[in-house]
């Protein structure tokens, strides 16, 4: 078959009109912070939440971003074209946008962005960082049942064993609050002395909850719930990626979940699963998987994800410190739609775009039409 300057023209423009029809139909929504106030708040409103069942009672932002949790100063803020979470500081701020999709079960959902992170400890290099989440799929809030709150694919910020480098890791789902041994008692999914102190300073307590050192949920504070903590020291419940990572330098990464859609058990053909890459060509480059079981998962059909969340979590959490930069985000149901939408990293290799194959049709229209001559 021969192709003269019209079909190669024809071709690179099919390939742009296909690119932008997949995305429309793959990707949710992509957000690179260029459209808001350089200094504002990216939550516009104060947001009150039912502490019962926490659901959102107002949500009024005048941006596409609304809060679902805010304690304190230093909201999650834009700065030069970035959302700053600044974790470790005195403001404690959840955020969401809804990908105006509820995710069916046994689908596989991606989210993916860019980021920059800044070692924020009073002298870089030393002490430690806390583990802290810092994104998630999350279900409408309007769903949120007895203080428990359905969170898939959370993306985590770790300490590594150099303390001059992070890792990044991703836990499948959100621990219930109600868990019978939960050794976690301040909730910043890493289970240390922290707790222990929580444990030691309610020792003897009658009419105990989980945030006064009851592991086991029999209402008091005592030997039963050192134990249960003792055993799991030191654990927390994200999945690390193997790569260390450096402060001050972009990185993409994509996460993925699939929801359950067998809920006698969780773990077949790894529905109930999230992935975690980091500075991926492709969704066959390495990544790790949380299989971990979560009491939770086979929830999925009821309180679907629906919404992407930010989080910026504090010192009293014994969360970082550090200082995340979020250049750009995306959702959507394909990993090469998120992947794609996203603002290139320091030291990812970009994805030929439909742009660049309209001019590979161009360049091979002129070039026929010169040999014609």
């Amino acid at each position: 078959m021969v192709l003269n300057r019209f079909s190669c023209l024809a071709l690179g423009l099919g390939f742009l009109t296909w690119g932008s029809s997949a995305n429309a139909q793959t990707l949710f929504f992509s957000d690179n912070f260029s459209t808001y106030t350089d200094g504002a708040a990216l939550d516009t409103d104060i947001t009150t939440i039912n502490p019962v069942t926490l659901n959102t009672i107002n949500n009024g932002s005048a941006t596409p971003w609304d809060a679902h949790s805010t304690v304190g100063g230093g909201p999650i803020a834009v700065s030069n074209n970035k959302a700053v979470a600044l974790q470790g500081g005195t403001g404690l701020e959840d955020i969401h946008r809804d990908s105006g999709q509820s995710q069916p079960t046994g689908s596989t959902w991606y989210f993916a962005a860019t980021i920059t992170v800044t070692d924020t400890r009073s002298v870089p290099g030393t002490g430690a960082i806390n583990p802290v989440y810092f994104m998630h799929f999350m279900e409408d809030t309007n769903n949120f049942q007895n203080q428990e709150q359905m969170f898939r694919a959370r993306t985590y910020l770790l300490p590594s064993s150099d303390p001059s480098k992070f890792r990044l890791g991703v836990s499948s789902g959100t621990k219930s609050l109600a868990s019978p041994t939960d050794p976690d008692f301040n909730n910043d999914n890493n289970v240390d002395g922290i707790d222990f102190l929580r444990w030691q300073l309610n020792y003897d307590r009658i009419g105990a909850t989980n945030t006064t050192g009851d592991a086991n949920s029999d209402t008091a504070t005592n030997d039963a719930d050192y134990e249960i903590w003792k055993s799991l020291y030191g654990n927390y419940t994200a999945v690390s990626f193997p790569q260390e990572l450096s402060f001050g330098v972009p990185y993409k990464f994509v996460a993925s979940y699939t929801s359950d859609d067998d809920d006698t058990n969780p773990g077949l053909t790894e529905d109930g699963y999230a992935k975690l890459w980091v500075e991926p060509a492709d969704s066959s480059s390495l990544s790790v998987t949380d299989s971990a079981p979560h009491p939770n998962i086979s929830n999925d059909a009821a309180r679907p994800m629906k919404w992407l969340a930010i989080r910026q979590g504090t010192s009293g959490l014994q969360n970082g410190p550090a200082r995340i930069e979020i250049d750009s985000v995306a959702i959507g149901s394909d990993f090469a739609a998120v992947l794609a939408a996203l603002t290139p990293s320091a030291t990812g290799v970009p994805e030929p775009t439909s742009a660049a194959l309209l001019a590979l049709g161009l360049g091979a229209a002129f070039r026929g039409r010169r040999r014609s001559r």
